[in-house]
């Protein structure tokens, strides 16, 4: 039984790993977004914490949606 546990605590301690939230400020401080820390701070709301993917949709949305 005690395996079964450690297998679950361990699978979500990954998936809260691939899914790491981050504050609009960490996410301007990251060389990841260097190139695009003006249009991130204009995107992002200060109050609410973003996973990296959530952040490069935001990016794309607004890329795709100014042609």
């Amino acid at each position: 039984m005690s395996d079964k546990k450690a297998t679950v605590e361990t699978e979500l301690g990954d998936r809260e790993k691939k899914f790491a939230r981050f504050t609009k400020a960490q996410l301007l401080a990251s060389q990841k977004y260097a190139g695009r820390r003006d249009l991130l701070d204009a995107l992002l709301d200060g109050e609410k914490s973003y996973t990296s993917a959530e952040a490069d949709a935001a990016i794309d949305k607004f890329m795709k949606g100014r042609a």
